[in-house]
């Protein structure tokens, strides 16, 4: 078996390895081809969402699609850009355009294909043909008293036209896959009897290609870019097989307890990847490994509350460019592939009309707009309220219209976060010091002395004879002004300071000659700053002002001292 991830050409007692446009060899002795361009993306069910995790160094997980019930099997179209699942809680199947691959679509809003509980089937997988835009499905009908009734359905991309295709011997169908290259669809049985089975993708040439050494076949994919080989997993006997289309050349890949029961998996460029339900102590998670079984598995998403389905989406995965056979067609309703062409089909308790092959005895139904795009950010998604308008359902950290405007970064802090609590006590500390400082700059310019016209007045008194009087007040006229007077009036205007006391001791009985008089001009008074006053205890008037000279500092004839 030779290990060529994409194309083998043998060679006399050789071969060599080749890829497909747009890809190319890694090295010469691998065999394996990688894509030149385009971004791998992973999308796998986990729960109630759709999960995608971006392949590479980055290994970026996001969400696509949130607020569902049980999502168990998944698929996209690569034209329109859009991914359709099953939910086997509400029995109902959905779409909804691929977030970021859609201009201002950040989450995906579903549209119901078939809605939920119609009808008594439950959908178990889905499968979608890219060439005709036709949506393929299985589903299980329990509702009878006897053993479930399995049965293969198709439909428009939008639901319409329900037309079942399979409907025998068919118990338990599991997981469906189709190959619109070749017309060929594949199913997997998994009830009393597993088998695996092939038709035209009209339900005709039907067989089974696989009913031995299988215990619980719940996955099928096909490599697409490697002769359409199809790949399966057993959940019950722990494995992971290949084989031919037509069930030939079967190879187990991989096998043991270390795969934690597959049961689904795709396969693109040189690797495998699978969903797994969970074993033992290890729960259910998301696994790759080489197709052809070389290294050990790896796990790329774990810790999952329930996974069921796992794709590979990437711009090179699916031969967009086949051309449409059903576009040059007549049919009215229903335009099947199969290896030879095509042929129409009528809707269920439809058939043709008389002598025709295309026109089917059914009422015209409209499509279905196409789903809404959802701009809801930062983990919000859309609801449809009652009058049919959308609004977004955000996150508790998040408001607004689209959910893009964050809430207090405080309130929204964890409590008893040292942010929470650091941050009030400093603007605290802040605001009472700056009150602080504003009370004591204001007492200091309360307490500074008022100035006349920037210049202080002031009266000193010493011991002798000197009285000194300074400021323009006393020298200049009392108002600060300078008056100009005649040289002899201000000579004849000096003033007497002289001190009577000065002369006079305690205990002498006569007064003793006072010394000369101290005289003060104004040419010759001196200005400076005034000294600290001194508080002398004669010059501290009485509280109550008699109008009595109770100190005789003035000496006057009729004294009363």
């Amino acid at each position: 078996m030779n290990t060529c991830s994409q194309m083998c050409t043998n060679y006399n007692g050789t071969f060599a390895c080749s890829c497909n446009d747009g890809f190319r060899l890694t090295d010469e002795h691998s065999g394996v081809c990688k894509a030149e361009t385009g971004l791998t993306e992973l999308f796998f069910s986990s729960g109630e969402m759709i999960m995608g995790l971006e392949m590479g160094k980055n290994m970026r997980e996001s969400e696509v699609v949130k607020d569902q019930e049980r999502i168990e099997g998944l698929d996209f179209d690569p034209v329109k850009n859009m991914i359709y699942w099953v939910d086997s809680q509400s029995k109902s199947i959905k779409r909804s355009f691929i977030p970021k691959m859609h201009e201002g679509s950040e989450i995906g809003h579903p549209q119901d294909i078939q809605p939920d509980g119609k009808g008594l089937a439950k959908p178990t997988d889905i499968s979608f043909d890219w060439v005709t835009q036709n949506l393929y499905w299985s589903e299980v009908d329990t509702a009878g008293l006897g053993a479930s009734e399995g049965r293969i359905v198709v439909a428009k991309s939008d639901g319409r036209y329900k037309r079942t295709v399979v409907n025998k011997d068919l118990e338990m169908p599991s997981s469906i896959v189709v190959d619109p290259e070749h017309g060929l669809m594949f199913w997997a049985d998994a009830g009393a009897k597993p088998k695996i089975e092939m038709s035209w993708m009209d339900g005709s040439k039907r067989r089974v290609i696989v009913s031995e050494k299988i215990e619980r076949p719940e996955g099928l994919a096909v490599d697409f870019s490697m002769g359409h080989t199809i790949y399966w997993a057993d959940s019950k006997l722990n494995t992971l097989n290949s084989m031919t289309e037509d069930g030939e050349r079967r190879f187990v890949v991989a096998r043991g307890t270390h795969l934690n029961r597959p049961i689904s998996i795709d396969v693109f460029e040189s690797m495998m990847f699978w969903a797994s339900a969970g074993l033992g102590d290890k729960g259910p998670a998301v696994m790759q490994m080489d197709k052809f079984g070389r290294g050990v598995p790896q796990t790329v998403a774990m810790e999952l509350p329930h996974t069921g389905s796992v794709k590979v989406f990437h711009p090179s995965r699916y031969n967009t460019s086949l051309s449409n056979p059903c576009e040059k067609t007549q049919c009215t309703h229903l335009c099947l592939l199969i290896p030879t062409g095509y042929r129409c089909k009528c809707p269920n308790n439809q058939a043709f009309q008389q002598g025709s092959k295309t026109s089917c005895d059914a009422a015209y139904e409209e499509p279905k707009p196409q789903p809404l795009v959802c701009k809801c950010q930062n983990g919000g998604f859309c609801l449809e309220t009652q009058n049919g308008e959308t609004m977004c359902q955000c996150e508790e950290n998040f408001t607004g219209k689209y959910c893009d405007v964050r809430r207090d970064a405080i309130i929204g802090t964890k409590a008893g976060s040292p942010a929470a609590i650091v941050v009030p006590i400093l603007l605290i500390i802040m605001v009472i010091v700056c009150a602080i400082s504003l009370y004591v700059y204001y007492q200091r310019k309360r307490g500074e002395p008022k100035v006349l016209g920037g210049i202080a007045n002031s009266v000193s008194f010493r011991q002798g004879t000197n009285v000194e009087f300074e400021g323009p007040s006393f020298v200049e006229g009392g108002n600060g002004v300078p008056q100009k007077e005649p040289a002899a009036t201000a000579i004849a205007d000096n003033r007497d300071f002289s001190n009577p006391m000065f002369g006079l001791r305690s205990g002498m009985g006569s007064a003793v000659d006072s010394p000369e008089a101290a005289v003060l001009a104004p040419s010759v008074v001196t200005h400076q700053s005034p000294p600290q006053p001194l508080r002398h205890r004669e010059l501290n008037p009485a509280s109550f002002d008699t109008g009595k000279d109770t100190q005789c500092l003035v000496a006057e004839d009729d004294s009363e001292c």
